[in-house]
């Protein structure tokens, strides 16, 4: 009798624990940017959302809705539970109420849509929006893809120039320098090394020292940072006897530019080494940091 209360006891635990995660979604980040139509009545209003979490399950954000009569800006408040439902309060009166599910696989939501302004029948349609990723803002404090540092202002002078590059010391590869004991010394970091691989077999090595754990090494086409839209270039780096190598790297940069992020390395002198990837790079640079 006891065993079976107790089965009894945890199958409706079982339920209530199942329920329980029904009624309670996930967590999810609703921050970037929407985009997609809302179709009501045979009309079209497209939409574009900037939103951002208020809390665990509520967001909020500045939306406009383009449609027939033109373009309005909106304010946005919304939550997620079972359902996500937002609503949109527009400049020129008109309220949108939104309600559906979200695939938050494919960053997706789609449902019923109502549309109202004054005391005009509301107008019923459907709506499909797609997140995309949140554009990158230089000087928000946080490192977006495509930036190579964001300190938060807007300052120069102090490491992270304005469009968050970093600021660093230029050198120039010294030719010969094709093999580690001629390699080009690089004084201080962060560094941007400037070369050209002349032939496929031309090897570009430069000497640096680092006194903590992680080194980055990235090239780039040309003489600046950013931009890789032809160059093929393979990056070695080797160790203190210029010969063993610790990592390479081909295509893990801009493009065809090469890239390595590199922890947990013992301080002291290292050898990055650059070539053409079975080709000649008639200008390149070579950025070097050790964070």
């Amino acid at each position: 009798m006891i065993r079976r209360h107790l089965a009894a006891l945890l199958i409706v635990l079982a339920c209530a624990h199942a329920a329980s995660a029904r009624k309670a979604p996930r967590p999810y980040d609703f921050t970037g940017r929407w985009v997609g139509p809302i179709r009501v009545e045979g009309e079209r209003f497209d939409v574009t959302a900037d939103l951002s979490m208020s809390g665990p399950t509520t967001f909020t954000g500045s939306v406009t809705v383009g449609g027939p009569n033109g373009t309005v800006t909106c304010s946005a408040t919304g939550e997620r539970v079972r359902k996500t439902t937002a609503a949109f309060a527009c400049e020129d009166g008109t309220a949108v109420a939104l309600s559906g599910r979200l695939n938050t696989r494919r960053g997706r939501l789609k449902g019923r849509a109502r549309l109202s302004k004054g005391s005009a029948a509301a107008l019923k349609g459907r709506f499909k929006l797609v997140q995309q990723a949140a554009p990158a803002v230089c000087g928000d404090g946080h490192v977006d893809a495509g930036e190579a540092c964001d300190d938060g202002n807007a300052a120069a002078g102090d490491g992270c120039a304005p469009d968050c590059t970093l600021e660093v010391t230029d050198v120039s590869e010294i030719e010969p320098n094709d093999d580690f004991p001629q390699a080009t010394p690089v004084p201080t970091l962060p560094a941007l090394a400037h070369g050209a691989v002349a032939t496929s077999l031309d090897l570009d090595f430069f000497r640096i020292e680092i006194t903590g754990s992680d080194l980055i090494l990235e090239t780039f086409e040309g003489d600046g940072q950013g931009s890789c839209p032809s160059a093929d270039t393979f990056l070695e780096l080797r160790g203190s006897d210029g010969v063993s190598i610790v990592r390479t790297d081909d295509d893990d940069g801009i493009g065809k530019c090469s890239r390595l992020e590199l922890h947990g390395l013992a301080p002291g002198v290292y050898y990055p080494c650059v070539r053409g990837f079975l080709t000649a790079v008639p200008a390149y640079s070579l950025l070097i940091s050790a964070p």
